[in-house]
């Protein structure tokens, strides 16, 4: 079973970084053995173990988190784990597996059940207006599982894609940071000194991307798959749909039909299209209604580690956004 993350809380590390004491450590301290996920966590998670060590990324920049086959290697590293830190079930489908082989001795932080409220249900069938309320059966099957969970693990059905948001990439910098100052408190006052420096860095890149997607607001979107709710919400987005729940599966040709006539009577401007799904459907969608096919990678695929990483994929998105303003 997955340990509970640590939640956000003061503790004299942060008391201490905060007053500006200086942090220290012993240069002999032993630095725990940390692997991640996808470039999101690995991305953040850097960020708070800056000039004390470097994580372990599982899943490659450009890797769908939900299909990647995770090698051997990836196994002896799990083995090898002191803390793990992942999403949770909902999106790396391939590594519950995987986490079976780590120590028993090691933390698994599944970092979503760490949002609480602030995690948000998926949203039932293709089609749905941003902002609009649904109601959600938690014990229906959505059909777009993001991976084999056990009915317990997925019971919530919860929506992955949080760190677009970037109020909850704070919050899971606060969680990878209390943990880490847990396991590690040799080194707590460097990681509380990093929380405070990246928190300080989502808050002008938050400011960035809201100038950034401004001129995009104006348009309605229909997107692939459902994995921009975050973003939406967090930046004023109007999506209106979604042409599959699975991405494994083809849409028919009648739904196919009722989209177009759905694309059409809304003014639909812009379609979002992911880089590891092909395209064709969106852009038969697109046929004779004047929408603009534009590729959004939701998953992080941008070069780089650190904060530097996150800032990276979240201005990639942005960019891709704010491109939708030249559609209308």
């Amino acid at each position: 079973m997955p340990v509970r993350p640590l939640l956000r809380s003061v503790t004299l590390a942060t008391t201490l970084a905060l007053t500006g004491t200086a942090v220290t450590a012993r240069a002999d301290s032993p630095v725990p053995v940390v692997v991640t996920s996808i470039t999101p966590v690995y991305a953040l998670t850097g960020a708070i173990m800056e000039g004390v060590g470097e994580p372990v990324r599982l899943i490659p920049q450009g890797q769908s988190p939900h299909t990647h086959v995770l090698k051997p290697s990836d196994a002896r590293a799990v083995s090898k784990a002191d803390v793990i830190f992942w999403v949770g079930p909902e999106l790396e489908g391939t590594l519950p597996k995987t986490l079976t082989t780590a120590p028993k001795t090691a933390q698994i932080v599944p970092l979503l059940r760490s949002l609480g409220e602030a995690a948000l249900p998926l949203r039932d069938g293709e089609n749905w207006e941003s902002g609009h309320d649904h109601d959600h059966d938690h014990g229906h099957s959505h059909g777009h599982d993001h991976g084999k969970a056990t009915a317990d693990e997925h019971e919530d059905g919860l929506d992955p894609h949080a760190w677009l948001d970037p109020q909850n990439a704070k919050a899971w910098a606060a969680t990878i940071a209390a943990t880490l100052s847990a396991r590690d408190p040799a080194h707590a006052m460097q990681y509380a000194a990093n929380l405070t420096k990246t928190e300080q860095q989502l808050t002008a890149l938050e400011t960035a991307l809201q100038e950034k997607i401004a001129p995009a607001k104006a348009q309605k979107v229909l997107v692939f798959h459902d994995a921009y709710q975050y973003l939406e919400r967090r930046f004023g987005l109007q999506v209106i749909g979604a042409v599959t729940i699975d991405p494994s599966r083809a849409p028919s040709a009648k739904h196919l039909k009722a989209l177009q006539a759905k694309v059409q009577e809304q003014g639909v401007t812009c379609l979002y299209a992911e880089p590891e799904f092909p395209d064709a459907v969106l852009r038969t969608v697109a046929q004779g209604v004047k929408a603009k096919v534009i590729t959004v990678d939701p998953d992080g695929g941008a070069p780089g580690k650190g904060f530097a990483a996150y800032e990276a994929a979240m201005q990639g998105v942005a960019t891709a956004v704010a491109s939708c303003a030249a559609a209308g």
